[in-house]
C-alpha cells in the first residue's frame, strides 16, 4: 500500500488518529510521535479537538493507559479538564508497569506526569520538545 492509499492522513492530528494507525499497522509508537511532531507543528495552540475524540482500543493495556494519560495530560497543557472517555477504567492499569523496566523504576516513577502515574503507567517525562515550543510544563 503506498502512502496515497492510505486511509489515514500523513500525520495524525488527533489521539483517536494515532490510534487506528496502530490498530491497523501495529506501530504506535511512529504514530504517537508524528502525532507529537503535528502538535509541535501548531504550537502554542493545544486543540482540542487533537484529544476530545475517544479512540479506538489498541489490544495492549499498557497502549489504552498511554492513550488515556495523554488525553488528561495535553488537556491539563491547555487549561481544560480531561475529556470524559479517558476516565474509564480501560484508560487504566491494574498494576504498575515501568516503560524502562525495573531497573530505572525510581527515576521513571520520580518523573512521570500526574495524568499518568495515577494510571499506574511510569513513562518518565512526555512532550518534552512540546514544552520547548510552547513554555509549558510538563507534569
Amino acid at each position: 500500500m503506498s502512502p496515497a492509499d492510505t486511509p489515514f492522513p500523513a500525520r495524525p492530528r488527533s489521539l483517536a488518529e494515532v490510534a487506528a494507525r496502530a490498530v491497523h499497522t501495529g506501530d504506535y509508537t511512529s504514530a504517537m510521535k508524528e502525532f507529537v511532531d503535528t502538535l509541535i507543528a501548531a504550537a502554542p495552540a493545544l486543540p482540542e479537538s487533537a484529544y476530545a475524540e475517544r479512540p479506538p482500543l489498541p489490544e495492549s493495556p499498557v497502549l489504552r493507559a498511554h492513550l488515556g494519560g495523554m488525553a488528561e495530560h495535553l488537556a491539563a497543557l491547555a487549561g481544560r479538564p480531561a475529556p470524559d472517555w479517558c476516565l474509564e477504567p480501560v484508560f487504566f492499569l491494574d498494576a504498575p508497569h515501568v516503560m524502562a523496566g525495573a531497573h530505572a523504576g525510581a527515576i521513571m516513577r520520580a518523573q512521570t506526569p500526574p495524568a499518568f502515574a495515577r494510571r499506574n503507567l511510569f513513562c518518565g517525562p512526555v512532550l518534552l520538545k512540546l514544552d520547548a515550543v510552547t513554555g509549558r510544563r510538563d507534569g
